[in-house]
């Protein structure tokens, strides 16, 4: 996507910007679909003309309405305004997948704050609807797409919302885990394993210490894989009776990441 975006960079007007999905990848986000299979979307302000070439999407926006930036030498919509564009095409949960990549804690490219100003804006634009959900349900603190979807499984379940990426330490203070969706009351941990905990044998030996360590302070643990949420029922319940189930009383405690 970035080599295509520079080889028609030569020739973009210079009031052009990139815009939606070709936003979306410039700004690194996890959007569905295969980035080799899309069209470069470009996007000007009324009232120029739209682009119209082959490979590309053209786009009319109102002068004011959009935020631009520049991202490799090119302007491109602002991340919070790509996440409204993207409204018009992605569900609910892939724009929440999104927004949780764009408020995540290492490296935020938006505040939630930020998301929360484009709904008075919205109005009638294609996908408003979905985007004030979407707005509602983005969290800092979820650190990959699945663990984002996981959450969205267990509220719709009607479970609590988890505490995300917090640390676990032991009766001493002591670190001993950063659980992915953490009920601290319920000492459950909720730990989504992708295809990384299969493929490196490093990271396997330091999961499975690391959740002895957390057996040893009385927490409970879950792994959930990909083709556990294929059967979302199945997920939420396996997860309802580990926060129902009787608990041992430690001293171990969850506390926010640094």
């Amino acid at each position: 996507m970035l080599e295509r975006c520079a080889a028609y960079s030569a020739v973009m007007a210079p009031w052009a910007f990139f815009s939606h999905r070709t936003a979306g990848r410039i700004h690194g986000l996890p959007l569905p679909g295969r980035e080799e299979d899309e069209l470069l979307h470009v996007c000007v302000y009324k009232p120029e003309r739209a682009p119209r070439a082959e490979g590309i999407v053209g786009h009319h926006a109102t002068l004011g309405t959009t935020d631009t930036v520049m991202s490799f030498g090119w302007s491109v919509t602002s991340p919070a305004h790509t996440l409204r564009q993207l409204a018009s095409e992605l569900s609910v949960d892939d724009l929440v997948v999104v927004g949780d990549a764009l408020v995540a804690r290492a490296k935020p490219l938006c505040t939630p704050e930020e998301l929360a100003n484009l709904l008075p804006g919205a109005g009638g634009m294609r996908g408003a609807v979905k985007l004030r959900d979407a707005v509602r349900l983005i969290r800092a603190g979820s650190e990959s797409p699945m663990e984002t979807r996981l959450r969205l499984l267990l509220v719709r379940a009607g479970l609590p919302e988890p505490a995300l990426n917090v640390d676990i330490r032991n009766r001493h203070g002591r670190f001993v885990a950063r659980g992915d969706l953490v009920y601290e009351k319920e000492r459950v941990v909720v730990e989504y394993d992708g295809d990384q905990h299969r493929s490196d044998r490093g990271q396997y030996e330091r999961d499975v210490d690391r959740l002895e360590q957390l057996g040893d302070e009385g927490w409970r643990v879950l792994r959930i894989l990909r083709h556990h949420m294929a059967a979302p029922q199945t997920v939420a319940a396996r997860v309802r009776d580990a926060c129902a189930g009787p608990r041992e009383v430690t001293h171990g405690a969850a506390t926010s990441p640094r």
